[in-house]
């Protein structure tokens, strides 16, 4: 490595917005970044292939569109939308489709008004290595937070996860 003084990464795509790295690949050069816009509510997020200099746009949503992580081809991620501390709603979405597969939670479009929603607090989604499934942490069984696995032919159902020993 030789150095230098830091160049902002495509200039005249993310100006006047604040990035956030979400997920890279040092192997195949791939980065999934969330960018949030400062002149309006509203969040997109990105694949970008370093080597080719490359920007394929994965949507956006006024409520965050956080990719929380992606499969090892990179071919389906998990988004997050959150309106509150606790009050996430998780989707699927596959690579080179603007349509979200809701997975958990209640989106904001569907609630009626002054609806109030259990919080879940979901964080640190994982696919697993088969990518039939997500491992998460969350409230929903111990306020605490604990582990649970979410799998993608059963949406809207999150089973506790067990651990034994130290």
């Amino acid at each position: 490595l030789e150095g230098g003084f830091p160049e902002p990464l495509f200039p005249e795509t993310f100006a006047g917005h604040q990035s956030n790295l979400q997920n890279c690949s040092a192997e195949d050069n791939t980065a999934l970044i969330s960018v949030a816009s400062k002149t309006e509510s509203m969040f997109h997020s990105y694949q970008l292939n370093l080597d080719k200099g490359e920007i394929l746009p994965w949507g956006q949503s006024p409520y965050g569109h956080l990719v929380a992580c992606a499969t090892s081809d990179y071919q389906a991620a998990i988004k997050i939308d959150f309106y509150s501390g606790g009050d996430e709603v998780m989707y699927l979405q596959h690579a080179g489709n603007d349509e979200r597969e809701l997975l958990f939670g209640k989106p904001m479009e569907a609630r009626e008004p002054g609806e109030k929603v259990e919080l879940n607090s979901i964080n640190d989604p994982y696919f697993t290595p088969d990518d039939e499934g997500v491992v998460l942490t969350s409230s929903l069984f111990e306020d605490t937070y604990s582990l649970g696995y979410l799998s993608l032919d059963k949406p809207g159902h999150i089973s506790p996860v067990t651990t034994t020993g130290t």
